[in-house]
């Protein structure tokens, strides 16, 4: 007997958990046959990805499988189909790196596998999470790989943890449970809320800032080596180095943060 279901075995079981009656155990067991099928998969594509270097650093991905609460949560969430949903088995990379980095890094991951699509949620990010998410088709299921920076990475897991005590809703848009509670005697639970999501931006605009100054600056070195003298006075640029090192120190406030939210108690 071959385990894996059929793609109308699985959008049918879709449509049942859809609905909203109780999950009965004929289809919980089909959902875990689903979800074998994806870690069977993720197996494949984690061992591909741990196997790729980038700039001689190999990628280190993290892997995890939705459960089925999430998964059950995702399809009554938005329409979409179940042999549709492309993050049911998912990889993680954080890069040591900045925005041009993240960008070798996911092509090296679409040159590996044959078949592959990008979502780039830096320019259409959700709720304020940004990351570039590579979805690799491997044996008719899909595997989600997301590429983060360490940024980017800190402010999902921060999202994440109030997630988890305020409601799941706030990643998607929704307003925590109890907007108008305060935190920490300053804030109420909406207007934090609102902050990460400021938060966020800043963060994206500095990413953006720094390829820039640093693009620049290879470009002055390069030119300094073949072309003319570096102009002087009110004809000179503002000094790149300077505030590249001044992008760095603002990104390091950023990252100590952020580890320090990741502690609190929500």
């Amino acid at each position: 007997m071959n385990d894996k279901p059929s793609k109308s075995q699985v959008d049918k079981l879709g449509k049942r958990l859809r609905s909203g009656g109780r999950v009965d155990d004929d289809d919980l067991e089909l959902l875990q046959r689903v979800r074998a099928t994806c870690d069977d998969a993720l197996a494949a594509v984690t061992e591909r990805l741990a196997s790729i270097n980038v700039d001689s650093r190999p990628l280190r991905p993290t892997s995890r499988l939705k459960t089925i609460g999430t998964i059950i949560d995702k399809l009554r969430r938005e329409s979409i189909r179940l042999s549709q949903m492309d993050d049911i088995a998912g990889a993680r990379i954080v890069i040591d790196g900045d925005l041009v980095a993240q960008d070798k890094v996911v092509r090296a991951i679409t040159a590996a596998f044959p078949d592959t699509s990008v979502k780039d949620r830096r320019e259409h990010p959700s709720y304020g999470y940004r990351a570039v998410h590579v979805i690799v088709q491997h044996e008719a299921c899909s595997v989600e790989v997301q590429v983060r920076t360490p940024l980017q990475d800190l402010w999902a897991q921060v999202v994440e943890r109030i997630g988890d005590s305020w409601g799941r809703e706030i990643r998607y848009g929704g307003s925590p449970e109890t907007p108008e509670q305060k935190f920490r005697s300053r804030f109420t639970r909406h207007e934090f809320v609102g902050f990460l999501m400021d938060v966020s931006d800043n963060i994206a605009g500095l990413e953006q800032i720094e390829t820039e100054v640093e693009t620049e600056l290879e470009e002055s070195q390069t030119s300094l080596k073949v072309g003319p003298p570096k102009p002087t006075g009110d004809d000179a640029k503002p000094d790149t180095s300077e505030l590249a090192a001044r992008i760095k120190t603002l990104k390091n406030a950023y990252q100590e943060k952020l580890k320090l939210l990741k502690k609190l108690d929500f």
